[in-house]
């Protein structure tokens, strides 16, 4: 038997709230368990955190449509893996992610 690579990535990813609809129930959970086992095999994951910052605002359903609250990205939420990040805006992250004081304060 050949071993696995010990560091893999990828960059894929959604809002974590929209995994268990657009992906089924429990697809979040279930995931966090295998990248519990690859890590029990010493097998690193890493994985890109999001394109628009914090907010997550875009298109559903890798994105929201709202920037009221702040958004964790899937998988690279999972405490088994290490995220890596950066933040550009693109045209589906128009505008800038912001909420005035008074309807909340969100400044993302």
């Amino acid at each position: 038997a050949t071993s696995p690579p010990l560091v893999n990535s990828l960059s894929y990813g959604m809002t974590s709230g929209q995994v268990n609809e657009y992906l089924g129930a429990g697809y979040l959970e279930r995931s966090d368990v295998e990248f519990q086992k690859l890590v029990a095999r010493g097998i690193a994951i890493i994985i890109a955190d999001g394109d628009t910052g914090a907010g997550d605002l875009g298109p559903p359903p890798m994105s929201e449509v709202s920037c009221k609250t702040l958004h964790p990205d899937w998988p690279s939420q999972s405490p088994y893996v290490t995220a890596i990040s950066s933040t550009y805006i693109t045209p589906a992250a128009q505008p800038i992610c912001y909420l005035p004081l008074e309807d909340g304060g969100v400044d993302c």
